[in-house]
């Protein structure tokens, strides 16, 4: 797993989105996936436009190491999102049905099971593209 933290250094900047807002229940939906790694902090920014906004953003608590590696997004979208996503997906179905830390405590299973699916899903689009290949040259 990888996961994109701000790592403060003088001097340095990130680019990035300002989204929002959100009304509470959405808040609530972030806080809940985020759980203990992240907290929603107000910190200043400049826009593109150079103007300075408020804005809150989810900080690294110092649970999740810096590794000194930049997280870089079209990695992680061509090597981890699959697998990520069906682990979200599994995880946000808890939402609003058990305490955050109880969900947090059957993490570990939740992405045993994703990856097991995504696995199953891989190997089965395998199959169906060899079995489709096979076909077209046996005509």
């Amino acid at each position: 797993e990888t996961f994109p933290i701000l790592v403060p250094q003088p001097g340095a900047s990130v680019e990035g989105l300002i989204v929002g807002p959100f009304d509470e229940r959405e808040l609530e939906r972030i806080r809940f996936f985020d759980g203990e790694e992240f907290e929603m902090r107000p910190v200043t920014v400049a826009t593109p436009d150079g103007e300075m906004a408020r804005i809150i953003a989810c900080l690294s608590t110092g649970i999740l190491a810096d590794t000194g590696e930049p997280w870089n997004l079209e990695h992680w979208q061509a090597v981890e999102k699959p697998r990520a996503l069906g682990e979200i997906e599994a995880y946000m179905a808890l939402f609003g049905t058990i305490a955050p830390a109880d969900a947090n405590a059957c993490w570990n299973k939740i992405k045993q099971q994703a990856v097991r699916r995504f696995e199953e899903a891989r190997a089965e689009r395998a199959f169906s593209e060899r079995h489709a290949f096979t076909q077209r040259r046996g005509r």
